[in-house]
């Protein structure tokens, strides 16, 4: 319902047919009320979408090569997806495909419009709730696919400054967090990726950590950890 529509009743027909033969007509009355839905919705949601998956679901390539048609193809596949679940108001995160080997502290390329909304427009197709509002909410490292494990509390420190500073500039209102790791029993690990992030002297302070763990381990073994799932 456009959010210009005056509140009031809408009548109309539904008409039901079978090839050329008109079977049935069911008659339909929308009741337009005088308040809209915030574009950006109260209770938020995370949902993961593969790559890999998706890929080879409508292509039957899980990896296109790069430059490639498919790889085009992907991309377009990828973002109605995003523009489907935007509708609804349910936010995708995914593993920044190709994280282990990219070496910049940012989205990749395909995700800026996304964060920025103007995926969500009617230049892009677009039409519904929270046009030109981006998708709020970015996991970084998904499923604990960052690169800078081996680099220690400065490389943790550095890593975190450059992915906050480009959110700071780009997409601020972006909810975004370290995906430390996944279902690990290594509490004392987890412990001290989160306390690096924590003692950051510069803005990757306020870079979030999330792991994947037993809630009451989290509290007995992590209490670093800003998000515990």
């Amino acid at each position: 319902i456009p959010k210009d529509a005056p509140a009031g009743a809408y009548a109309g027909v539904l008409n039901v047919g079978e090839g050329q033969l008109g079977t049935s007509s069911v008659p339909v009355v929308l009741d337009v009320r005088n308040f809209t839905l915030p574009d950006v919705p109260t209770a938020k949601t995370m949902v993961f979408l593969g790559y890999a998956d998706i890929n080879r679901r409508y292509l039957d390539d899980p990896w296109p090569n790069a430059g490639s048609t498919n790889a085009a193809l992907s991309r377009q596949i990828r973002d109605r997806h995003f523009m489907v679940a935007h509708r609804h108001k349910i936010s995708l995160i995914d593993d920044n495909p190709g994280a282990e080997a990219w070496p910049h502290d940012r989205p990749r390329p395909d995700w800026e419009p996304r964060l920025d909304g103007t995926l969500f427009t009617s230049e892009r197709g677009y039409a519904g709730p929270g046009e030109a509002t981006g998708n709020n909410v970015f996991s970084i490292g998904t499923y604990g696919s960052w690169n800078w494990k081996e680099q220690g509390a400065t490389g943790m420190w550095a890593h975190a400054d450059g992915w906050e500073a480009w959110f700071a500039s780009n997409a601020p209102g972006t909810e975004r967090f370290l995906y430390l790791v996944d279902e690990s029993g290594d509490y004392e690990q987890t412990e001290t990726w989160a306390q690096w992030l924590k003692s950051n002297p510069g803005p990757g302070s306020n870079l979030l950590s999330f792991a994947t763990l037993p809630l009451p381990e989290a509290a007995v073994h992590d209490p670093g950890l800003d998000v515990p799932a």
